[in-house]
């Protein structure tokens, strides 16, 4: 009886074993991942490409490798199974989520993904390359996510996936580049607890607040006061401020540009005083622009602050960051903060 039940067991363990998926397990698959060329298949070739330049593979599909490691007791093959597996955290993994993918189908579509690929590579610093890449034409989940609909991308514990990237024209594709690096570099910052805690107690008192109640922004009440569109949020052509509409659909204000094309004031120069003393008087406070729902009260919090930091750290760059905001000591205080976390530990080049 006792050599039945040990039967009984070891067929139960290998029939459970048949279909073994393994991602983020510690077992080592490396050379899985490992892109072959082959010259006479364009997607394979570029796959290839992209992979000797960056070292990171990209895949269209999310079983990365199946290998058969023996045989069950009726000699039926025991397969394992390496598959993308979006559940699995550094040190943590949870199935409450389900993923499903709607994979790329054609040629032309994977030779676009590619072309996105490749420019967010080429934008992305070394160290904030993703182990491999995965994409594909679209990605839902059970339950559904609202955040999934809004993003265009997800990270894995070694993957990340791309999804609705394949029908982009060259500047959408650069944009939305931009965008999912602004996103994944906001999500590093916020992940560290120190940082933000430095960050946040520079302005902590004066979150939420107008700044008619915070005081000292004469001049920036006085310009609010002259016309709906002018606000703190449309400092600056560019991220993180708001463009105002221009008299067609190709051509935004910035606020010299409105100001002057509605002849509120003399000329630009004027303009551009008038833009240099709003910037100090908000900037004394440690803010670089207002509210996202309101450009006359101060940021919501400490994260919509940073938000606002990185998005314009990562567009302007180093030089013109410290021309904008360098007479204003506490915007500085946490562009130094950032800058030694972005650069330092992110390996970004400002």
């Amino acid at each position: 009886m006792k050599k039945l039940w040990l039967l009984l067991i070891s067929v139960l363990m290998l029939t459970a074993c048949s279909e073994d998926k393994i991602s983020g397990d510690g077992v080592d698959l490396t050379n899985e991942f490992e892109i072959t060329d082959n010259p006479n298949d364009p997607v394979q070739h570029e796959r290839y490409q992209i992979f000797k330049e960056y070292n990171v593979p990209v895949l269209f599909n999310d079983t990365i490798a199946k290998r058969q490691i023996g045989t069950d007791l009726y000699g039926k093959p025991v397969m394992q199974y390496e598959t993308v597996d979006l559940n699995w955290d550094f040190d943590s993994y949870s199935n409450s989520v389900q993923y499903v993918y709607d994979y790329l189908k054609t040629d032309e579509s994977k030779m676009d993904a590619l072309r996105f690929v490749r420019k967010f590579l080429e934008m992305c610093s070394k160290r904030m390359r993703p182990f491999s890449i995965m994409v594909a034409n679209n990605l839902t989940s059970k339950p559904e996510s609202s955040s999934l609909a809004e993003k265009q991308y997800i990270s894995g514990f070694r993957t990340l996936v791309f999804y609705n990237v394949s029908n982009l024209s060259d500047d959408d594709i650069k944009t939305t580049a931009r965008d999912v690096i602004y996103d994944m570099v906001a999500q590093k910052v916020k992940a560290n607890k120190d940082l933000c805690t430095m960050f946040e107690a520079v302005s902590s008192k004066y979150y939420f607040r107008s700044w008619e109640e915070l005081g000292g922004c004469t001049t920036c009440l006085e310009w609010s006061k002259k016309s709906t569109y002018i606000s703190t949020n449309n400092l600056y052509y560019g991220l993180p401020y708001n463009a105002v509409e221009g008299s067609t659909a190709a051509y935004k204000f910035d606020f010299v540009d409105l100001v002057t094309s509605r002849k509120m004031v003399a000329d630009k120069e004027e303009a551009e005083e008038v833009l240099s003393t709003i910037v100090q008087e908000i900037g004394n406070y440690g803010f670089i622009r207002g509210n996202k729902n309101t450009g006359s009260y101060s940021p919501a919090d400490a994260e919509e602050d940073r938000n606002y930091f990185v998005q314009a750290i990562l567009t302007v760059g180093d030089e013109v960051f410290n021309e904008r905001y360098g007479r204003c000591a506490l915007v500085m205080e946490k562009y130094e903060l950032l800058k030694d976390f972005m650069v330092n530990e992110l390996g970004l080049e400002l």
